[in-house]
């Protein structure tokens, strides 16, 4: 078995999976498994994919589904992935050749550390730029929200997370919605374990005009369901108050475009007290919102 799968969901745009498949070719350390998760494309990716299993360069699991959206791929991918660790790449992105072998060596600081789900990476571009900010030092150890949210390191990153903890914290499936953030389960995985983060670039990320990370808040705003389980998971007592209130807002924003009765949204909010100061502003931002991207 290899140590390391990695998931990448994939819909349309096939081509892009060769940038992919050459930088896993260049890769110092090739213990892996490549799980190609396709959701359903319209464009099919069947002949690039043929291609890379004729090469048998590394071992390819190719796995075919509905459209469910990249959540319901990383679903689906857990019920086949049986390597210790998981590292999620986004099919128009690329790692850098000495990630995996990077990863092998910092998993043994972390493998037997119960308290631990996973290692913390940098994303840069494609012209070695660090995306956001660095961690707020180099191998520390701490859990995902405080170093994340609280401590401010922001933008994109990449998480390598212990297969048998994933496993456990499935993502939730709304009927007719096909966004949800993927925060909203490194969230909940923070209320119970920590990481070790390091200020090491491993994976580039080149975003793409219709890719996810475009249009993130009109994707949450039609996927209201699932945006009020993310934000539900960012308003929890680990969060700075600030980000309490931020987020106590867009989860009334959401809950209001999921249509919730009202006493629904009151039970379900993490503080009564935040969500009846701020249910007045969060009607506006709603109101707001409605009209941008419903245009009613």
């Amino acid at each position: 078995m290899k140590l390391l799968a990695i998931v990448t969901p994939n819909y349309n745009r096939p081509t892009l999976l060769n940038n992919l498949y050459r930088s896993l070719k260049t890769q110092t350390d090739k213990n892996f498994t490549w799980y190609i998760i396709d959701d359903g494309s319209q464009e099919s990716p069947d002949v690039f994919v043929q291609k890379f299993l004729h090469e048998n360069l590394f071992e390819i699991q190719y796995i075919k589904k509905q459209n469910g959206g990249k959540h319901t791929c990383i679903n689906k991918a857990m019920e086949f992935v049986k390597e210790e660790l998981t590292l999620i790449v986004d099919n128009d992105d690329i790692l850098l050749p000495h990630a995996i072998e990077t990863i092998a060596k910092d998993y043994l600081q972390i493998k037997d550390n119960a308290n631990l789900c996973g290692l913390g990476y940098l994303k840069v571009f494609s012209n070695g730029k660090i995306i956001g900010k660095p961690y707020t030092q180099n191998k520390i150890i701490d859990n995902f929200i405080n170093q994340r949210y609280n401590k401010e390191t922001f933008g994109d990153k990449c998480e390598v997370f212990k297969t048998n903890i994933l496993k456990k914290y499935p993502f939730p499936v709304y009927q007719g919605e096909n966004f949800l953030s993927e925060s909203t389960i490194w969230c909940k995985m923070a209320l119970k374990y920590n990481m070790l983060f390091q200020n090491k670039a491993i994976y580039v990320a080149e975003y793409q005009e219709e890719g996810l990370s475009a249009g993130v808040a009109k994707r949450l705003f039609l996927n209201p369901q699932g945006a009020v389980s993310c934000y539900l998971s960012m308003s929890t007592k680990p969060f700075k108050l600030k980000y309490k209130i931020k987020y106590t807002i867009a989860y009334i924003v959401y809950a209001l475009a999921s249509k919730m009765k009202f006493k629904q949204q009151y039970q379900l909010a993490n503080s009564k007290c935040l969500f009846v100061i701020n249910f007045l502003p969060a009607w506006v931002i709603y109101l707001h919102k409605k009209r941008k991207y419903k245009g009613k």
